[in-house]
């Protein structure tokens, strides 16, 4: 089904009662397979959406909706929500395979979102923002480029590119490239790329504006940012989590997450993973190349390449610069700024050359050491006994210039050359399943020596009668 030029300015029964409008004002049912093209939705109402004003114990799947024009005046309570495809949805199953194209998404409302505005108690997965233009003039406000806020939720494998937020009102709010605020939530394997972030305005992330606790766990987990500029004239700014507040007996975790290229620039508490990191571990992270620039002119500046202020790092890398423009502080560090600890972190120190941020600086190390490989091999040998080291950096040397959470394990060997190297590996490729069963290998990618599992599992009514290996060049292989 396809929908084209939906447009509504005034108050019609068709999109519910006062307070609800969109194509569905009130939904407690399922909507999915459908295409909106081109939706024209404006109203001084608290539930503003091109598809699904309200939800209450709904399910939204399958829905694409293409240069949506969306905007909301009417200025409300935290819970307000506004989007394209859903405005505010609690005690609902899911959204998802969700998609919004181009448009544009303006309101006062604290929650806004290009997929959703607000979600409660509702997992959203496989949705992506592109090239969606929000703005806001208002506050407190929660915005994301997929959604605005999430409260006990989990967002999974989430995607924005090339899409931009904008907005002036300086108070307390939260700013995220993929949600705005997140409580006591899940986010994993979410992705920005070439987005710009230009706001007025407090907790500004590349993923997540805010990571709250207030009863559950929260983690954002393999998130990664890449050519993005991310800037306010507030703070705190970072390249993943702009503010994470966690709690002393369940702290927050972001692990395993990245930036490449662009910059974080903000007043103060500016980092590349995280700028305020209270009660939060910082594990297995890295920035390589996000500028981290703070302009506050004050003596307690913060910033750094990991965590701007007040963070927990572990196996940590760094190749940023870290630049205060107005400040004569000495509270930042290639690592960590102020009230950072560093647990077996290393930086580049042809890149970040300052002779200032000595506490929180970890291991220096050249460039070349860096890419030989001698870094990734540090990182994955550091401090094995600890609970929250991280072990699996990788770097495919010769192809990948720095530690990467991707490629090939690093070796080492005082008596080789190089010292550090990648092994050999042996691609191993079984046949793809039938209708009379499958077989796996416990890896594809083997190196020299290494014991390969085979897992034959026959369907129904089929036994198996033999087995053949063969090497590169079709010899048999003993099993």
């Amino acid at each position: 089904m396809t929908i084209s030029n939906l447009s509504s300015t005034t108050p019609a029964e068709a999109y519910g009662y006062n307070g609800y409008r969109g194509l569905f004002g009130n939904l407690s049912g399922t909507v999915m397979n459908l295409t909106l093209d081109a939706p024209v939705v404006s109203a001084a109402y608290q539930y503003v959406a091109g598809l699904v004003a309200y939800s209450n114990g709904g399910t939204v799947k399958n829905i694409t909706v293409k240069n949506p024009s969306i905007a909301s005046t009417k200025f409300g309570s935290t819970r307000y929500g506004v989007s394209a495809i859903i405005g505010y949805m609690t005690n609902g199953t899911t959204v998802e395979n969700c998609h919004v194209t181009g448009g544009t998404i303006s309101a006062i409302n604290p929650g806004v979102g290009a997929v959703a505005g607000y979600l409660d108690g509702t997992s959203i997965k496989n949705c992506t923002a592109t090239n969606v233009a929000i703005s806001y003039t208002s506050s407190p406000t929660r915005v994301g480029s997929v959604v605005g806020a999430v409260v006990n939720a989990n967002v999974t494998d989430c995607h924005a590119t090339g899409c931009s937020i904008t907005g002036t009102y300086a108070a307390t709010s939260n700013y995220g490239g993929i949600v705005g605020y997140a409580e006591d939530a899940s986010v994993s394997d979410c992705t920005v790329k070439n987005a710009s972030i230009s706001v007025g305005a407090q907790n500004v992330g590349g993923i997540v504006g805010q990571l709250k606790y207030v009863d559950g766990t929260n983690a954002v987990t393999n998130c990664f940012v890449e050519n993005s500029t991310i800037t306010s004239t507030s703070a705190p700014v970072a390249g993943v989590v702009g503010y994470s507040y966690g709690n002393t007996s369940n702290m927050n975790t972001i692990k395993n997450c990245g930036v490449i290229g662009g910059s974080a620039t903000g007043h103060y508490n500016v980092g590349g993973i995280v700028g305020n990191g209270f009660q939060t571990k910082v594990i297995g992270c890295y920035n390589h190349g996000m500028a981290i620039v703070a302009t506050y002119n004050g003596s307690t500046t913060a910033a750094g390449g990991i965590a701007g202020y007040n963070a927990t790092c572990y196996s940590c890398f760094s190749s940023a610069t870290v630049t205060l423009s107005n400040s004569t502080s000495t509270r930042f560090g290639p690592i960590g700024g102020d009230y950072t600890t560093c647990n077996y972190c290393a930086y580049d120190s042809d890149v970040y050359n300052s002779t200032k941020g000595y506490t929180y600086k970890g291991e220096a190390f050249t460039t070349e050491q860096v890419k030989s490989g001698e870094v990734t091999y540090y990182l994955s040998t550091q401090g094995t006994t600890n609970a929250n080291a991280f072990t699996a950096w990788k770097q495919t040397i010769g192809n990948q210039d720095y530690p990467s959470l991707t490629g090939k394990t690093v070796y080492y060997d005082a008596a080789a050359t190089p010292k550090y190297f990648n092994k050999v590996t042996y691609t191993v490729t079984v046949p793809t399943a039938t209708a009379q069963g499958s077989v796996s290998a416990s890896n594809i990618d083997a190196v020299a020596g290494e014991v390969i599992t085979l897992t034959v599992t026959p369907a129904e009514n089929y036994a198996l009668t033999s087995l053949t290996v063969t090497d590169a060049d079709g010899n048999p292989v003993a099993v």
